[in-house]
């Protein structure tokens, strides 16, 4: 009889052990889920002001062109004059 509580005793040891691993297991899946929720919304964060950045930078390199349009041309240099032709 002894044989048998102590398989018992045994058996009982090894489920609170088990149940004991799965709240850890569970524990930490609930903290790594909380940390991906948190870096998840820092991630979308930097990607909207990268949009809003880039939006800005085309919105003030059209509006550079359209307001001095020979920016597209390049510098204008000065031809040298021929003070020979009339």
């Amino acid at each position: 009889m002894s044989t048998e509580y102590n398989a018992v005793q045994e058996s009982i040891k090894i489920a609170l052990d088990a149940a004991d691993a799965a709240t850890d297991v569970t524990s930490e899946y609930n903290k790594t889920k909380r940390e991906h929720k948190k870096l998840e919304a820092s991630v979308k964060s930097v990607h909207r002001f990268s949009i809003i950045i880039f939006t800005s930078s085309m919105v003030a390199a059209v509006a550079a062109c359209y307001f001095k349009p020979d920016l597209l041309k390049g510098h204008a240099r000065a031809q040298p004059h021929d003070n020979n032709q009339p």
